[in-house]
């Protein structure tokens, strides 16, 4: 009952309010698809979207007020927070989540709060290139609109399902800033002459398939030649591997879990090596390898563009899975 109250709420306020066409960039267009964002400018009707959209962007703007107020009560010196940032002569406008004072220096502070899928391939992958951009264009905007000598940021992240936090410091990349200028004169371009961009994406891909545009964008384009699976005993065989792969994610996740709360009960116990039963258990530190990049390209005086010439590509066979809705 209160379930299908809050669901319709969050449709109406979704859904409801006026489209007007795009006046101005934002910086969280770094995410999006360069055809995409030349439809949000002529005003096309994106999709209708679910009611629980509105409750995911609710939930991001509460946690980031909430941990901007933690970080005061901590002790860190936010001199902003939710900064309003415009660029007449770019037509940029954004809002900055915080710029914090810490150890005597100015960093521009992003906070991203995710799930724990998100949580656990950024901490394996490292942060998400439009994240990464968004941050970069901010600390742009904080030197030369602000005159602040921001030179670096940090990127946040809140698990939202743990309250676990992870944040990585990005030092200020011209070139980054300068990319995603370019990016906006090829919208630009494309606007004035009345023509779109390629697709960037296949009509499968995760990019098209949460577009509001994509209805729009794949209107009588030819279906894709895909042949269908029939056969039952192949059929039988993708579903034991699918099924399996959801599985596997699931204990993975426990499995994480299990191990947090095993070294927690070992710190707690002054442990470091125990047995149970025929088992051996450790806790210790094993030394990981990583190459430092920015080290590299100091010492090379190359940037980040250049460093692409000594990476070797290669093809690798891989089976990819992924759900489709037309």
């Amino acid at each position: 009952m209160i379930a299908e109250i809050l669901k319709q709420y969050g449709y109406k306020k979704l859904n409801d309010r006026p489209k007007y066409p795009k006046e101005r960039h934002w910086p969280s267009d770094a995410a999006k698809c360069l055809r995409a964002l030349v439809y949000q400018w002529r005003g096309e009707q994106p999709r209708t979207r679910e009611g629980r959209f509105f409750f995911i962007l609710s939930d991001g703007e509460a946690h980031h007020k909430l941990i901007t107020q933690q970080l005061e009560e901590a002790g860190v010196q936010v001199t902003m927070k939710e900064a309003p940032l415009r660029d007449p002569k770019l037509n940029i406008s954004g809002k900055l989540d915080a710029l914090i004072k810490f150890n005597d220096k100015y960093y521009v502070l992003e906070i991203k709060s995710i799930n724990r899928y998100g949580f656990d391939e950024i901490i394996r992958d490292g942060p998400k290139e439009d994240h990464v951009i968004q941050l970069q264009l901010y600390l742009h905007f904080v030197q030369n609109l602000f005159k602040i000598d921001a030179k670096s940021g940090i990127l946040l992240y809140k698990n939202k399902d743990t309250s676990s936090f992870y944040d990585f410091q990005i030092d200020y990349n011209e070139m980054v800033v300068r990319d995603f200028f370019e990016k906006l004169k090829i919208v630009e371009e494309n606007i004035a002459r009345g023509t779109l961009p390629e697709r960037p994406y296949e009509r499968t891909d995760w990019h098209c398939q949460y577009c509001d545009y994509k209805e729009t964008c794949w209107l009588g384009a030819p279906a894709d030649s895909i042949a269908q699976i029939t056969d039952e005993e192949f059929v039988r065989l993708v579903g034991d591997l699918i099924y399996t792969k959801s599985q596997r994610k699931e204990f993975e996740v426990k499995e994480d879990e299990l191990v947090k709360q095993v070294k927690e009960q070992f710190k707690k116990r002054n442990l470091t090596k125990s047995q149970i039963g025929s088992y051996i258990l450790e806790l210790k530190k094993s030394p990981m390898r990583r190459l430092d990049q920015k080290k590299l390209l100091a010492s090379l005086g190359l940037g980040d563009k250049e460093l692409e010439q000594y990476y070797e590509t290669k093809d690798v066979e891989r089976l990819d899975i992924k759900e489709f809705y037309e």
